[in-house]
């Protein structure tokens, strides 16, 4: 994209929205930054990073009509890698359970 941004957040609830960050987590004096460390970095027993990367991918799609026009036709292949990841960690989790 030579640089160029693909999208410009212009409603960060609308991204918090995606990410699972609600009115009733808001409600209960958590911030969004804090939901978002605990639920997919440091809060999980089991941090899936991919969890996080495809929700941004979910958002973009959305919102993001350059996103949509230049990395559309990957979207297949980043979700399938998704799943294969959070297959194997979940498989390693329950080895060691």
């Amino acid at each position: 994209m030579d640089g160029q941004p693909i999208h410009k957040i212009e409603n960060l609830d609308v991204l918090y929205k995606e990410l699972g960050y609600t009115p009733d987590i808001r409600e209960a004096g958590v911030l969004p930054d804090e939901f978002i460390w605990y639920e997919y970095t440091k809060g999980n027993p089991s941090p899936f990073a991919s969890c996080l990367q495809m929700h941004i991918v979910e958002y973009l799609v959305k919102n993001s009509i350059v996103f949509i026009c230049e990395y559309g036709n990957q979207y297949q292949d980043w979700f399938d890698d998704h799943v294969a990841a959070v297959t194997e960690k979940t498989f390693h989790v329950l080895l060691a359970e």
